[in-house]
């Protein structure tokens, strides 16, 4: 069996004193480190903005759309009341919360 020659990585400013190499080597981890950390920052700030536009805007959207689709099911029910009862007192109630959440 042949054993190959393994080569030894390059040590970087081989010449200069451990010391030395050793400022080199965090220098280039600050490098990289800062500008993550600084994105990570960054988007929580962002993510906690959106969270905030969700609860205040969103919410009150949504709610707004439920009261809307409960005022179109109490009109549908008495709609068909109407249709099968022939009773003007179920057209009475719906047309005042039809009036109502328009305003």
């Amino acid at each position: 069996m042949e054993w190959r020659h393994q080569r030894l990585p390059r040590v970087f400013a081989r010449s200069r004193s451990m010391r030395r190499r050793v400022a080199y080597s965090l220098g280039i981890v600050r490098l990289i480190l800062v500008p993550v950390l600084l994105l990570a920052v960054y988007y929580l700030f962002r993510m906690g903005w959106i969270v905030d536009r969700i609860v205040s805007v969103d919410a009150a959207v949504a709610m707004q759309a439920e009261r809307a689709s409960i005022v179109m099911l109490d009109a549908q029910q008495s709609q068909r009341n109407y249709f099968l009862l022939h009773d003007q007192a179920d057209s009475q109630p719906a047309s005042k919360l039809l009036r109502a959440s328009a305003r």
